[in-house]
């Protein structure tokens, strides 16, 4: 229904998620107030986030007066086969803002505390790039411009043998 994933419990109560297609990965499904578990969504992100992918899921309700259901997401390394982190979705009405960067994501939870979560190693910024030079601003340092090579013609067979 959500991907293939199943939630289980084992022997001293605390529950995980599993899927088939991904058969080295297990989701501990941390619980935050009462109730069960429930897979409520499950999304693989694309492009540069190829391989991560997203399992939101009901994490209970907890509250003195008023209960709100809290609702988390499992941030998965599909390739690596490890959750990198859990982080809160929703407090009842209240949302956590995810802030989506090249190789990394800020969450924000709903008190306005941010996590940054490193997904992928970023790409390197070369030396010498953006105008950097080093050590000196004067172009020291900087590649050397390659000029145009002409083309040559081949060489026949007696211009290579009276050379």
């Amino acid at each position: 229904r959500h991907g293939g994933w199943q939630i289980y419990r084992d022997a001293s109560g605390k529950y995980f998620a599993k899927n088939g297609r991904f058969p080295k990965m297990r989701v501990d499904l941390e619980m935050y107030g009462e109730g069960e578990p429930r897979i409520l969504a499950w999304n693989v992100l694309k492009n540069q986030l190829r391989g991560i992918a997203l399992l939101e899921y009901y994490a209970g309700a907890a509250g003195e007066k008023k209960k709100k259901d809290l609702e988390y997401v499992a941030i998965l390394d599909l390739w690596r086969s490890r959750v990198v982190s859990i982080e809160p979705d929703k407090w009842g009405d209240d949302s956590s803002r995810w802030t989506w960067k090249y190789a990394s994501v800020v969450v924000t939870d709903p008190e306005g505390n941010a996590n940054e979560i490193t997904l992928r190693k970023g790409r390197l910024q070369a030396y010498g790039e953006e105008g950097e030079s080093g050590w000196f601003t004067d172009g020291f340092g900087q590649p050397r411009q390659r000029r145009p090579q002409r083309k040559r013609k081949p060489k026949g067979l007696l211009e290579w043998l009276f050379q």
